[in-house]
């Protein structure tokens, strides 16, 4: 394949793949994880290759057995 590649999110003619330090959502990071990433709007996709990399660190940290941050969600009164 070559790149780059339409964007699913935005559509520009800027996705490719990249290696770079990642860092989920929760606060995992992931060092040297190669992913596509859209050079327009920062958006990341990660193929098969990527998530059995995540996944990897995951269980090499037990990251699974860590408590998970939780979110401060304010209510607003009525």
């Amino acid at each position: 394949m070559c790149e780059p590649f339409p964007c699913p999110e935005c559509g520009a003619m800027q996705m490719v793949f990249t290696v770079e330090d990642y860092r989920t959502e929760d606060g995992l990071t992931v060092p040297h994880l190669r992913h596509l990433k859209c050079n327009a709007c920062n958006e990341r996709f990660f193929d098969d290759e990527a998530m059995h990399c995540i996944q990897a660190e995951r269980d090499r940290l037990h990251w699974w057995a860590k408590p998970q941050t939780a979110r401060f969600e304010p209510t607003l009164p009525d």
